[in-house]
């Protein structure tokens, strides 16, 4: 399972839910994920780094933070999946099962392939 992460900014959101991971004012759970140095942050609003250059810093930031920090970041999944995904983890679960090599009405379907891997999986 891959996890994406994206950063903006949200203005002066301060809900109960928020997480805060800016630089300033990050606390607790939300310093795992703030940038970890001014030059990042200051580089893009002067103009001296770019988008594309501070995505690639963060993301660096973000590696190092999850091999030091793992149990955070567990922590961050695991509260999102029982909070925020839970109703619709609930929903899915009531629906039945989809066998490997179906094709649900409303898919799209861009190349059918060999079909090797579902029928592989399907014998196993």
């Amino acid at each position: 399972m891959a996890l994406a992460v994206y950063t903006g900014q949200l203005g002066t959101y301060r809900g109960a839910d928020g997480l805060d991971i800016t630089l300033r004012s990050s606390h607790g759970l939300g310093r795992t994920f703030a940038p970890t140095a001014w030059d990042m942050v200051s580089g893009v609003k002067r103009g001296k780094v770019s988008e594309a250059q501070y995505r690639e810093w963060y993301l660096d930031v973000l590696r190092a933070s999850y091999r030091a920090r793992q149990a955070a970041w567990q922590q961050l999944l695991r509260v999102t999946v029982e909070t925020d995904f839970a109703p619709l983890y609930q929903e899915i679960m009531a629906e039945p099962d989809i066998p490997v090599a179906a094709i649900a009405p409303d898919d799209i379907v861009l190349t059918y392939g060999s079909q090797d891997y579902a029928r592989g999986k399907a014998a196993s």
